[in-house]
């Protein structure tokens, strides 16, 4: 159960970074 929230955390968490460097870009 643990493992599986930390999964989750972590796709969350990868999909927020991958969402602002996009936004970065984008600004450039």
């Amino acid at each position: 159960m643990a493992e599986q929230m930390t999964v989750v955390f972590g796709a969350i968490t990868m999909g927020s970074g991958i969402t602002l460097v996009q936004a970065n870009v984008e600004e450039r």
